[in-house]
């Protein structure tokens, strides 16, 4: 018997930027607020690979919040997220014994 895979659809709506501007008119500009939106539109992985996803972007929603003090979108900059990469990286999995983080 062969194990066959369902093929996800990865076509994506093409960056709608007008149906995001209408759903974040009354929303705070945190990160978990544009997480939802990412997932909502432009996500077409497996239902395992967001779960992934999800996963990673949560951990750094809190390392986020630990290190500044609030997931606004105005306090996320690239030295955080490099910061954030060292740190999954130094992190070992018990269940593996290896990083939680690709390279």
């Amino acid at each position: 018997m062969q194990n066959k895979q369902k093929k996800t659809n990865q076509i994506t709506g093409q960056n709608n930027i007008n149906s995001i501007e209408v759903v974040a008119k009354d929303f705070p500009d945190l990160l978990s607020f544009w997480v939802e939106v990412y997932f909502r539109y432009e996500v077409t992985t497996s239902e395992r690979s967001q779960k992934e996803q999800r996963r990673y972007l949560n951990i750094f929603l809190q390392y986020m919040k630990a290190e500044v003090g609030n997931t606004l979108r105005s306090s996320w900059t690239p030295r955080l997220s490099a910061d954030f990469i060292r740190f999954m990286q130094s992190q070992l999995n018990a269940d593996t014994g290896g990083c939680y983080c690709p390279r």
